[in-house]
């Protein structure tokens, strides 16, 4: 929850930064890489922090198989 809330938080801030300082999109071109820029932007984000949370999985000890004895033929 809170990964998804922060990605769209900086997809949205990336969008409004970049329409209003860098260029206004004149053509659907223009819109187009301005959507996927804040999408990569949130998606960066949300697995940075997604990311942070995971924890780190804990792997049981092995144990050798038992040894098994020998066995004579006659």
């Amino acid at each position: 929850m809170v990964s998804t809330t922060a990605a769209l938080l900086a997809g949205i801030a990336t969008l409004f930064l970049s329409v209003h300082y860098l260029a206004p999109p004149r053509s659907t071109m223009d819109w187009a890489v301005q959507l996927s820029g804040a999408t990569t932007c949130g998606i960066i984000i949300f697995f940075l922090i997604w990311g942070h949370f995971q924890d780190i999985p804990q792997i049981p000890p092995q144990t050798p198989p038992p040894e098994e004895s020998p066995t004579k033929t006659s």
